[in-house]
Parts: structure tokens; sequence; C-alpha cells
């Protein structure tokens, strides 16, 4: 009798996990990739509309509607660029190699050179 019982606690737990992970699954969208030809060392997002994306040679993209299309934006670089993140839609900022930390407080439309003194 316990052994039946296990079974069925068995069976809907499976149920659920597999129900879970299609429903996890049914969330994800496909964006396309920038047109540009460049190596991406980091996305980010922050919410389902507003991304950025930086990589090599001073590269940055900005999508405003879901990664369905990616502007450039000037950084006058052409440093590697490792990561991006922004506090919200106005402020954001950029690390990249050799000690490279660049903001904005317009959402990418300029951005401030600032020189660490932190080498890779």
């Amino acid at each position: 009798m316990f052994r039946n019982i296990k079974i069925i606690i068995a069976f809907f737990i499976t149920l659920f996990i597999i129900c879970y992970a299609n429903e996890v699954h049914a969330n994800w969208t496909v964006v396309r990739k920038p047109a540009w030809e460049a190596n991406f060392q980091n996305v980010f997002f922050l919410n389902d509309k507003l991304g950025w994306a930086v990589g090599d040679n001073g590269i940055i993209v900005h999508t405003d509607n879901g990664g369905n299309e990616w502007k450039k934006q000037d950084l006058n670089t052409d440093t590697y660029l490792r990561t991006v993140h922004f506090a919200d839609e106005k402020n954001g900022w950029i690390v990249g190699d050799d000690g490279f930390i660049a903001q904005t407080s317009n959402g990418g439309m300029t951005w401030v050179h600032q020189q660490s003194n932190i080498m890779n």
C-alpha cells in the first residue's frame, strides 16, 4: 500500500517538474544578432525592451525594442570592452581592458571616459 502511494507521489512530482520546465522554456525569446561583425563580450538588458551589448574594438550597440533592431553607439575607442551595466534607462557604465571605464547619464548617447589606475 505504501509503495503505491510513493509511486503516485513520484508520478505527480515528475509531472509537475515537466510542466514547470516547459513553462520556463516557453518564456525565452530569440533575438537577432546585431549586424556588425564583432566579438561581443557582454549583453545587458535593463528590461524586456532596453539592452546594450559591448565587445572587441570598442563596439557598443543598443536596442530599445527587445533586440529586434540594434543601433551602434559611438564610444570613440578601440579598447576591448568586457562588460556593460545600467542602473536605469539613463545611467550606465562600461568596463574594458587596461583600466578603461566609461559612464553615461543619457542612455548612451554620450559617454565620459574615466581612466582608472587598475590595469587588466
